[in-house]
């Protein structure tokens, strides 16, 4: 086992948003208290070099909608600006149970902004990590803490992917990997519904064959 990078794939990263959205800045979490980031607002939560916009009438996003799930028209918004929590994702109900803001998009058609680096100076940049393609596991717990096992997964070693991996363990904490991360990919993936990019991040635990 080893302490390493992790390169995690635009459809996995997807993943990790999903995540962050339920921990962090959704209905439950912020209805119950149980964020962290629950009194956050405008301050810095995660890497600068994260930009995630909720975009239902694009012009990134090709499969929109018009309407949040509470029938109010739907508008563009900032969900983290360089990293600075920027809108909760809300609905009306959440909305008037805290006082706080509703999300004027839904939260919903997520948009990551691409970096500077390409994908292959990120892999060449990492001394042991892994390329995390797929990842099963259980919900994050209160905290963002969580593990699972690596799938369709490759290890990498001095710069290079050396090999796939097989019942390899992944743990941390969903708010510190987006915190540490340390390069947004210039490719991005566009799903018509998302666009997401490759992220370089570190600190987590990597155990397996």
């Amino acid at each position: 086992s080893f302490s390493g990078d992790l390169i995690i794939t635009p459809d996995c990263f997807g993943d990790f948003i999903s995540y962050m959205d339920s921990v962090y800045i959704g209905d439950y979490a912020i209805i119950t208290g149980a964020s962290p980031w629950k009194d956050r607002l405008g301050q810095e939560v995660v890497s600068p070099l994260l930009s995630l916009r909720s975009e239902p009438n694009g012009p990134g996003i090709e499969i929109g909608y018009s309407y949040t799930g509470d029938g109010f028209r739907a508008e563009n918004c900032p969900i983290i600006e360089k990293g600075v929590l920027k809108n909760y994702s809300i609905g009306f109900y959440a909305s008037n149970k805290t006082g706080k803001a509703r999300c004027p998009s839904g939260g919903g058609a997520p948009v990551v902004d691409a970096g500077d680096t390409p994908f292959e100076d990120m892999v060449r940049s990492v001394k042991k990590g892994l390329l995390l393609a797929r990842f099963s596991g259980g919900s994050p717990s209160d905290n963002g803490d969580f593990s699972g096992v690596a799938k369709n997964s490759y290890l990498i070693e001095d710069g290079k992917i050396v090999r796939p991996v097989g019942e390899t363990m992944v743990a941390g904490n969903v708010a510190e990997i987006l915190k540490n991360i340390r390069a947004v990919s210039r490719e991005r993936v566009d799903y018509g519904s998302a666009l997401f990019p490759w992220v370089l991040t570190g600190g987590v635990n990597i155990s397996g064959k």
